[in-house]
């Protein structure tokens, strides 16, 4: 009597990702729900418009000038010197005279660099312009 084992053919696990991809996914979704409500530090119900008019929302929205470590000029995408920076806020000016402006700066940039940008926006004919700052972190 001769006895044959039979081979069981190998039991290979493996593991059902579907579930682990449902939780992921969910997740994901949660936290790009909540994140910009995170932003908002103040809750406010705003109330709504039916008829937005496009050109006061042109007007709403400021004109960022950048200016980077190496105190280059950054506007609308483009590095700017000095003469044709004075000359574009000038046409910016003129053609909406009630155009806000806002200025940022590096940190590590020296505030008289900034300065000239201030003067420049001056003598474009606009009144005034906002730094924009970020809340410090540091304690002290």
């Amino acid at each position: 009597m001769s006895m044959r084992h039979s081979r069981r053919p190998e039991i290979r696990p493996s593991i059902n990702v579907t579930p682990l991809v449902d939780v992921v996914l969910v997740l994901l979704i949660i936290f790009m729900v909540v994140t910009p409500q995170l932003e908002n530090d103040v809750e406010l119900d705003l109330p709504a418009i039916f008829n937005v008019d496009p050109d006061a929302k042109k007007q709403a929205d400021p004109l960022e000038i950048s200016v980077d470590r190496e105190g280059r000029v950054h506007v609308d995408g483009n590095v700017l010197e000095a003469e044709p920076l004075a000359g574009y806020l000038s046409r910016v000016r003129a053609d909406n005279p009630r155009k806000k402006l806002a200025i940022r700066a590096d940190r590590k940039q020296r505030f008289s660099d900034v300065r000239q940008v201030f003067q420049i926006v001056r003598e474009a004919g606009f009144p005034s312009a906002v730094l924009i700052v970020s809340e410090s972190q540091e304690d002290g």
